[in-house]
């Protein structure tokens, strides 16, 4: 059976070689050097990265409290500075360094839903042809303990959170089964609007760049599954939850036992 005139190429080998005219073993001995040369390069360990061993704690957070970003606030404009408040006179960059960050974070959300189920719907269902407006806020501090007393004792995050507005937006009335806002369904207590709510106390203590110590309470939300096409905590990523998180894990795992 022919495969063709030519085999255009042959690794890094650009020479059209004519299939007619090559003993077969001299062709399979070089396919298979190709494959050999190949699988080099793949085991050949890459350099080691600057990665931060508090990437998995902070995921919730775009940024980790353990690197401070580049300029934070080098800008007096509203509208190019990192954060809303500003540097607060360089007394922002004084406490981070000293060991103690913190951050707030709103995210606000107005959707509205054409058509969907009118008939009666037990709650906390609600019919179609509806508008809806919520937010929800974040409020994290991060205490370093090397730090604040120069004792490698690790880290320990504190996260409140809370919701107002339409407890869950138009996510009770689009008649999915998945959320299609999914924060706004977060923390899930929907007779409690404007409350805070523990939903983070966690004790981190790195041993080595392979195992660190956890003690503590975590919510998942935005903590697996994170890539490109897929993760986020439903604010800073995807909203609907097929999206931001498994939906199974969600029914087994409670949210966060505050």
């Amino acid at each position: 059976m022919r495969h063709g005139s030519h085999l255009r190429q042959i690794g890094q080998y650009r020479d059209r070689i004519p299939v007619e005219s090559t003993p077969p073993l001299l062709l399979l001995l070089a396919l298979m050097a190709t494959s050999w040369r190949g699988s080099v390069a793949q085991e050949t360990p890459a350099p080691p990265a600057d990665t931060d061993v508090f990437a998995a704690e902070t995921a919730f957070w775009p940024e980790s409290p353990q690197v401070a970003p580049p300029d934070l606030d080098s800008t007096d404009d509203l509208w190019q500075r990192a954060t809303l408040s500003g540097e607060w006179g360089g007394h922002r960059t004084s406490l981070r360094d000293s060991g103690v960050s913190f951050r707030i974070r709103e995210a606000q959300f107005a959707f509205g839903v054409a058509g969907g189920i009118n008939a009666p719907l037990p709650e906390p269902l609600g019919p179609g042809d509806t508008f809806r407006y919520s937010g929800v806020g974040m409020y994290q501090s991060v205490l370093d303990f090397e730090k604040l007393s120069g004792l490698s004792l690790g880290t320990l995050r504190i996260t409140l959170e809370n919701w107002y507005g339409d407890y869950g937006n138009v996510s009770l009335h689009t008649g999915a089964i998945a959320p299609p806002v999914t924060a706004a369904l977060l923390p899930p207590a929907p007779n409690d609007p404007g409350i805070p709510f523990l939903t983070n106390v966690l004790w981190t203590l790195p041993l080595s760049e392979r195992f660190v110590v956890y003690a503590g309470k975590e919510s998942y939300i935005g903590a697996f599954d994170q890539t490109r096409f897929a993760g986020g905590d439903g604010t800073n990523q995807f909203v609907n939850l097929d999206m931001v998180e498994n939906p199974a894990l969600v029914l087994g795992v409670p949210y966060s036992s505050f």
